[in-house]
Formats: structure tokens, C-alpha cells, sequence
């Protein structure tokens, strides 16, 4: 490549294997997740699951979920589905949670179960980074209702000491934007009792609400059940003794995709070949 900056080469053999705290520089911010979630009390906040339980599979630990979050929250990565891809690709992420990787079912009821004790440790995080001088910057938002439509959220980011800056109305004081965050409340309430009303005049009409949701879950579910029952006849004998991170590596390896078009994790494994009970062994 004459005087060009070369690569390294994709086949150089190593050693021994590079180690993830020599990519993560000092100053990064996983540290101070890292360091925050370590000094919280997860049970005394409310999380699930703190205390493992001694029989069935090892779940993960509460702190490396909440730890995935905080990174996401801090670096605008809210879906399940990208956390997911994140820590397999992100060397920050995979320094974060030791190179795990929870799929995005995992995440996503991580963050049902919890909600209320995630929200605690959000305000605690927010405080913590004012106290460090990290929101110094205001946070812009485009609408002041899509951000929420409850005055005491507004009003408590506000005597937080967090700057808000509406993208509507760039000049609004706080005042102001306690009034419309009241308004966006009450547009809120009138909103849902129109929805309520609604529906109560289709019930009384006759109309069957949600029948388009249940005939898609069902389609869904026969497409899943066909699928588990094609995988389990692509995969011999010998193979199914195996584990399943064992399972989706052969999948993987051999261009095989899940029903959705995505790549096979140990947990997706585990759902196929457990979800026809019709099987004479029922799964592995």
C-alpha cells in the first residue's frame, strides 16, 4: 500500500489474548457506572432477583442489567434490541458487564419488572452527575408534553438543578414551563377519558376489542411453532446432547437464522426446541 498507514492483519495470531482494561481508558465513563452501581444497595432499592436463587438456570445479577442500562441511558441507546447488539460489539459495554451478553428479552423484562427501582436510581445518577458538574450543559428537549406530560417529573428536574431548554419555545423560564407541563397534565386526562369513553360506546355497540391482536399473537405463534419444529429436525442426535451456546454457534456458522431473520443466541435456542411440548422429550 506504498507509504499509506497499514492495518493489522485479520489472521495475526496473538500470544495471548488482548485484555479488555487495556482498551478502556481511565477517564471513560464506564468507570463511574461501574463504581456507582457497585455502591448501591439493589435490595434495599426495590430490584428482583438480588439473591440468587439455588436451584433452576443462573440468572444475571441485577447490577449487570442496571449497568447495561445506565450505559444506554447515558449514551441515548433505549431499545432492548440495541442494548442486545451493544454488548457484542462495544468494547466499553463488554468491559461494563464482563463480556456477557443478555438478549433483549432479558433486558426488556429487566426493565418491566423494576421500573419503579430504576427510576430511584435514575434520579440518584442525575444527582450524582450535577454534584460532579456533569450536567452543566441544559438538556434540550423538541416538545415539553413528549417529554412528559406530569408536572411534579418537570418540577423535580427543574429543583434538581438540571437546565431544560424546550426547542418550541427557547426562551421559556421555568414558570413557564411548569404552566405548560400543567396544561400537557390536564390535555393528558381529558385524552384518556375520551379513550375510555370510546371504548365504552363499542363495547355497548357489540364491537369485540383486541380481536386484531389476538389473531396476530396467534399467527405469530404458529409461525414460531412451525419454526421449532423444522430447527429441531435440522439438528441430529449428537448435536442436541450439546449445550446451547454450543447449538446457536452451529447455527450461526451455518447461515441459519431464527423466524425474525436474526442470529441464534444460547436463550433463543432454548425457546425453540422447549416450545413444542408435543416433543417425546420435551426439549433438552
Amino acid at each position: 500500500m506504498g507509504r499509506f498507514v497499514e492495518g493489522a492483519d485479520r489472521f495475526q495470531l496473538t500470544l495471548l489474548p488482548d485484555c479488555l482494561e487495556d482498551w478502556v481508558s481511565e477517564d471513560n465513563a464506564v468507570h463511574v457506572i461501574d463504581a456507582f452501581v457497585e455502591a448501591l444497595d439493589l435490595h434495599g432499592l426495590g430490584f428482583e432477583r438480588v439473591i440468587a436463587k439455588e436451584t433452576g438456570r443462573p440468572s444475571y445479577h441485577p447490577a449487570v442489567l442496571l449497568g447495561l442500562y445506565i450505559y444506554g441511558y447515558l449514551n441515548r441507546v433505549q431499545s432492548s434490541r440495541r442494548l442486545e447488539r451493544e454488548a457484542c460489539r462495544n468494547i466499553e459495554v463488554m468491559w461494563l458487564i464482563g463480556r456477557l451478553a443478555p438478549d433483549h428479552k432479558t433486558i426488556a423484562d429487566f426493565r418491566k419488572d423494576n421500573g419503579v427501582a430504576i427510576r430511584k436510581v435514575c434520579a440518584k445518577f442525575v444527582a450524582l452527575c450535577r454534584q460532579m458538574g456533569l450536567l452543566q450543559t441544559p438538556s434540550v428537549v423538541a416538545r415539553l408534553d413528549r417529554f412528559s406530560r406530569r408536572v411534579s417529573f418537570i418540577a423535580n428536574i427543574l429543583e434538581q438543578g438540571v437546565g431544560l431548554v424546550c426547542a418550541e419555545m427557547p426562551n421559556a423560564t421555568a414558570f413557564q414551563l411548569h404552566i405548560f407541563a400543567a396544561l400537557a397534565q390536564e390535555e393528558r386526562r381529558l385524552i384518556s377519558e375520551r379513550t375510555k369513553a370510546a371504548l365504552a360506546e363499542a363495547k355497548r355497540r357489540g364491537t369485540i376489542l383486541g380481536s386484531n391482536g389476538r389473531n396476530l399473537a396467534a399467527k405469530n405463534r404458529k409461525a414460531a411453532d412451525e419454526f421449532a419444529c423444522q430447527l429441531r429436525e435440522k439438528l441430529d442426535v449428537d448435536l442436541l446432547r450439546r449445550s446451547y451456546s454450543e447449538i446457536a454457534r452451529h447455527l450461526n456458522n451455518a447461515g441459519i437464522t431464527t423466524v425474525t431473520g436474526r442470529k441464534f443466541y444460547p436463550q433463543t435456542v432454548k425457546n425453540y426446541l422447549t416450545r413444542q411440548r408435543r416433543f417425546p422429550d420435551g426439549g433438552i
